[in-house]
């Protein structure tokens, strides 16, 4: 049985997405919905990380630094095809997933900078993020949307994410 799961990690995205529409009202909703979006994109993280084959003790030395599991997994590579409408596959960094695109109060970013926005300032998540009279951090909606990409992500991956390439030699 595996230690994580992506399913648990959509599972955490339909909790938030329940506690969505009572985020304009309560600060304590907005911080369930952010800290459920960031749990969620650490599990999907964390779980594809495992499916590839990286070893449980080195994935838990991450923590919850989600910044360390992206850098985890730019050090992967994906079997996809590189010409849309095309159907040749290549092994390629599995750093793709930087650039998704997620978008919420009109505002564009990235799953990148999301995974990576406590080096900017942002509330440290798990911590900062459930406690305290500070809570900066990206819109409860845009979390969600990085989480569901992230997700959506490596499940569209996850038969062929690999921590080498099979004709590594």
């Amino acid at each position: 049985m595996s230690e994580y799961s992506l399913d648990f990690s959509e599972k955490l995205i339909e909790a938030a997405r329940a506690i969505l529409p009572g985020c304009e009202a309560s600060v304590e909703s907005r911080r369930a919905v952010l800290y459920l979006s960031l749990l969620a994109s650490e599990i999907a993280l964390k779980a594809l990380l495992e499916h590839a084959g990286k070893p449980i003790p080195e994935i838990v030395r991450c923590q919850h630094r989600l910044a360390d599991l992206l850098e985890e997994t730019d050090r992967c590579f994906v079997n996809t095809i590189i010409v849309a409408g095309g159907n040749e596959r290549r092994w390629i960094p599995a750093t793709s997933i930087r650039a998704l695109a997620i978008q919420a109060e009109g505002e564009v970013s990235t799953v990148g900078a999301f995974l990576n926005c406590e080096s900017r300032g942002a509330s440290q998540y798990p911590n900062e993020v459930r406690y305290g009279t500070r809570l900066v951090h990206f819109p409860p909606l845009a979390a969600l949307s990085a989480a569901t990409r992230i997700n959506n992500w490596a499940n569209e991956h996850w038969d062929h994410f690999r921590l080498l390439p099979p004709d590594h030699g």
